[in-house]
């Protein structure tokens, strides 16, 4: 499932348009976790109020930033007028609410709530017309990348506090060092960048969207570690709204990790490939397709079609 549940309507029209959209949707977050700390508070968790509240503390900065860059760049701060269209569903609430909310879980709200972020500047920047908007949109998706590098490191310390409770529980994406994450954050930040600049350049050129699909390129000009990063990164990805097509079959990288020969990674093939399926991808290109149509079965089974 995509990270937004909705393509943006319409497109920004300038600079201080984006900067306002920008300062609400993180005034909007700080709002929410505020309220989700209260609620936390009212049923006597401290610990889980406290860390909303911190959260709520974290958006409030973030947009006191987006103020003063407003400011540098248009010469007055953002004018919530400008925000002439709904702001996506970004924030998870009904998690939130949840009985079994842990400090691990809240903090996987938050990561998902900043990688929505970053897939609807995505959108934007894909959509602008404006070299500067672009840019600008662009600025902002990294930033919202670097929102989630912070949380996730905390989401990891929380989760080795807790424990496996629960197997499933653990998502691909967690990093277990400092340079396992960066190098998923490059890997996603430029499989996103090469997506966007891609759709950017298909609308301009008249392809109508249902014949466009997003390929991040596994394998190609990229290191073992580096595509497994782009693979991690398929949830962003599919949030840009298109199809996400991988062709994973025998690259050297299923060698890396598998210890494989090339003639003998069809297994390690639909391997990926099922994985690529529960993170959003729907168009594989294969060799073997027998082995890999089994594996795409149990994955639909499983995470729903």
């Amino acid at each position: 499932m995509g990270l937004l549940k909705k393509e943006p309507a319409g497109r920004i029209a300038s600079a201080e348009e984006l900067m306002a959209v920008a300062h609400a949707l993180e005034r909007e977050a700080a709002g929410r976790y505020r309220d989700l700390s209260h609620r936390m508070r009212l049923r006597g968790e401290e610990d889980l109020a406290e860390l909303f509240a911190f959260l709520s503390r974290i958006e409030e900065k973030h947009a006191d930033q987006v103020d003063e860059r407003t400011r540098a760049i248009v010469g007055k701060p953002p004018d919530p007028a400008r925000v002439r269209w709904e702001l996506p569903e970004q924030f998870d609430e009904e998690g939130g609410r949840s009985y079994l909310l842990t400090p691990y879980r809240a903090l996987a709200i938050a990561v998902r709530n900043e990688e929505r972020a970053f897939a609807f500047y995505s959108y934007l920047a894909a959509g602008a017309e404006d070299d500067r908007i672009r840019r600008l949109a662009e600025e902002f998706a990294k930033d919202e990348l670097d929102h989630a590098a912070l949380l996730r490191r905390e989401r990891r310390k929380a989760w080795r506090r807790e424990g496996p409770v629960d197997p499933f529980v653990e998502p691909l994406e967690v990093p277990g060092s400092l340079p396992e994450f960066r190098a998923q954050a490059a890997g996603m930040e430029r499989a996103m960048a090469q997506g966007h600049g891609a759709l950017a350049a298909a609308r301009a050129g008249g392809v109508p969207a249902e014949r466009i699909a997003l390929d991040p390129g596994l394998g190609f000009s990229k290191t073992p570690e580096q595509s497994v990063a782009v693979l991690r990164a398929v949830p962003a990805l599919a949030g840009l709204g298109y199809p996400v097509m991988l062709g994973p079959s025998r690259k050297r990288f299923l060698g890396a990790v598998t210890g494989r020969a090339l003639a003998e990674r069809d297994v390690a093939t639909a391997a990926a490939c099922a994985l690529g399926w529960m993170l959003g991808a729907r168009l594989f290109r294969v060799h073997a397709p027998g082995p890999v149509r089994d594996a795409l079965a149990v994955a639909a089974a499983v995470g729903g079609a």
